[in-house]
């Protein structure tokens, strides 16, 4: 506005220089022409100045509207960020995302805990790099190689750290269509409750049927067994065919005893809780296995008991007392004639996971709770230990690799731990070279 002024007054300058009446009058009117000329311009910037700090004074009011929706933008973006990221997190799945190159961008807490993993290691790493994710490789490269675009199914198998997993992955694009996002569902767990299914399934036919064959074959039974009797009383002088009907009638009792413990497997089974110690139950258990007679250092078989305190349980303990008796049992009639040892250790234990694995096998009720306190009951023998074969065999009615065994004292053992809740590792080998037998029992409200 200064330039301006200077402007009209270099005009005003210029018209008097060239004025050159000496009238006063003249000049006079001439200067106030002048002056209001320059008022006039002056009126004029003026106003356009005012207009000017308006529309400046508009445009900031504008700038710093549209700086604090942006920044409210960005907060709510963070926001949403956040929040897509917790969920992310909280995910139960395993989620991993990874770009054209293959590359891992993003991985979810679920995804580090299942396949036992830190984000260090696998983050911003190619999927090529890392052994442990050769699975996801193949998967991708599959979805990649076929272009599905849309979702992508498969289901695996895995070994991690002595665990095998059963994996579903679902994979699809995301984005701009250039990164990959995968799923990852543990199965395991419902693998093995529909295995349990069909184990409680097939125990119940079981059941059923074995009652009505029991004394179908129990009646006649009775009738071969005594008059073997009678034939060996009468031919006592008789030494070849009197052994002969000693086996007979052997065969007979034997016969019996399987019919009793088929019996005795099909009936419903009755659960008293209670309140008990869990060091009596053991000791009765041990002595029940001796045949009331207690194990000592004369024995050839040696059962060392360890228990670090007088736990208190809240159970069944005819029926615990049934299971840790069976147990040893199988030992000792796996050991046999040999020298061994068996050894029973009892202790606490909490937040439980079970999995199967190659040389163990897991077996839990499905109103197993593993976040309850436990008391946990060892048994573990020097025998030859279980095959991976028999392993997966074990609780299966009447299978037995004894020469004289009904193959009914484990399918009983998970029937019990069923109505107890409880669970149990079954270990081919321990570092005694047998079995290794984990019993978890839970208390009982």
């Amino acid at each position: 506005m200064a330039e301006s002024n200077s402007v009209v007054k270099e005009e005003i300058s210029e018209a008097s220089k060239g004025h050159n009446s000496s009238d006063p009058l003249e000049l006079n009117e001439f200067f106030k022409k002048a002056f209001e000329e320059f008022n006039a311009q002056s009126r004029i910037l003026t106003n356009a100045y005012t207009e000017l700090k308006k529309e400046v004074a508009r445009v900031n009011v504008e700038l710093e509207n549209t700086n604090k929706e942006l920044s409210s933008k960005n907060i709510a973006l963070d926001h949403t960020r956040k929040f897509l990221d917790s969920v992310l997190q909280g995910m139960t799945n395993g989620i991993i995302v990874i770009d054209e190159s293959l590359n891992v961008i993003k991985v979810n807490e679920s995804f580090l805990k299942m396949l036992k993993l830190e984000e260090k290691e696998i983050l911003s790493k190619n999927l090529n790099e890392l052994k442990k994710l050769e699975f996801l490789s193949k998967f991708t490269k599959s979805s990649l190689k076929r272009n599905i675009r849309e979702h992508h199914f498969s289901a695996c198998r895995i070994d991690i750290e002595k665990e095998s997993l059963w994996l579903e992955l679902s994979g699809s694009f995301v984005g701009d269509g250039k990164d990959f996002l995968i799923v990852i569902k543990d199965l395991t767990e419902v693998k093995d409750l529909r295995k349990q299914l069909v184990q409680n399934s097939t125990l119940a036919d079981l059941g059923q049927m074995a009652v009505t064959v029991a004394h179908e074959i129990r009646n006649p039974l009775g009738g071969i067994e005594g008059f073997a009797a009678l034939l060996k009383r009468d031919l006592a002088d008789n030494e070849k065919h009197s052994k002969l009907l000693g086996k007979i009638i052997s065969g007979v009792r034997h016969l019996n005893e399987f019919i009793s413990g088929l019996l005795s497997f099909s009936k419903q089974i009755r659960v008293n809780i209670r309140e008990f110690s869990v060091i009596d139950v053991v000791d009765k258990a041990i002595l029940y296995a001796g045949k009331g007679k207690e194990f000592d250092s004369n024995d050839k078989i040696k059962i060392k008991k360890t228990v670090s305190s007088k736990f208190v349980l809240k159970s069944d303990p005819e029926l615990i007392q049934q299971i840790i008796l069976n147990i040893v049992l199988n030992a000792i009639q796996i050991i046999s004639d040999e020298e061994g040892v068996i050894e029973i250790k009892v202790q606490k234990k909490d937040n439980i996971k079970f999995v199967s694995s190659p040389g163990m096998l897991a077996v839990k009720s499905m109103n197993f709770i593993s976040e309850r306190d436990h008391i946990e009951i060892t048994v573990k023998d020097s025998g030859p230990g279980i095959s991976d074969a028999d392993l997966e065999n074990i609780f299966k009615p009447f299978f037995t690799t004894k020469a004289f065994g009904t193959g009914l004292g484990l399918p009983m053992v998970y029937k019990i731990l069923e109505l107890l809740e409880g669970g149990m590792e079954i270990y081919g080998k321990s570092n005694l070279g047998g079995a290794k037998f984990k019993i978890y029992l839970p208390n009982i409200e």
